[in-house]
């Protein structure tokens, strides 16, 4: 694992880290000891990976700043994981979407709005239902961060209810009991979820 960790493999630096009780400590220069020098270096490996552009490394390395209190870097690498999220939800869609819409709705982020966090669910449903629907259907329907729209919720876990999704067929007829309409072509939720479980 030295070797790997020698030759820029961040997760060898950091399967070191652990095994010597150095994971997560990133000291000074001046106060680096030998233990902690593959911690230190799983470290800057992530830090180069996430200015490349690799958004989950971005997630790590602020982790890393925000533990260790360093709160200024810790926030700029959050906005550039934010900054790789946004861009790869315009590319391709999907979770990238979801996460980003999370951190703008759940105040994790500054400057952007919840429309574009809507907007960025609404993209990320439509190329990946299973996942991101049901996100945006919960905050939907619990006003999460967004204006309550039940009905909307409702429409979009008929659509998950229709893809074989019991979770959402669930949900549906929670909607249902508690008095929201159903939408155009609605299945039996109940049924239908008894059917898939």
């Amino acid at each position: 694992m030295l070797q790997s960790c020698a030759l820029g493999y961040a997760l060898a630096c950091e399967i070191v880290a652990e095994d010597s009780g150095a994971a997560g400590r990133f000291p000074r220069q001046a106060e680096l000891a030998p233990a902690t020098q593959p911690a230190l270096r799983a470290h800057a490996l992530r830090r180069a990976d996430c200015d490349v552009g690799m958004a989950f490394q971005c997630e790590t390395v602020a982790r890393d700043f925000a533990n260790q209190g360093d709160h200024d870097l810790a926030t700029h690498y959050h906005e550039r994981w934010l900054e790789l999220l946004t861009l790869d939800c315009a590319r391709h869609g999907g979770t990238s979407c979801n996460r980003a819409a999370e951190m703008i709705l759940d105040g994790d982020a500054s400057g952007a709005s919840a429309n574009e966090a809507l907007v960025m669910l609404e993209r990320g449903c439509t190329v990946s239902p299973e996942i991101v629907c049901d996100e945006l259907a919960e905050r939907l329907r619990d006003g999460r961060g967004v204006p309550v729209d039940r009905k909307r919720a409702r429409a979009l876990y008929e659509r998950g209810c229709a893809a074989d999704d019991a979770g959402a067929c669930i949900e549906a007829a929670r909607l249902d009991a508690a008095g929201t309409p159903p939408g155009p072509a609605p299945t039996q939720p109940v049924a239908r979820a008894i059917e898939l479980l």
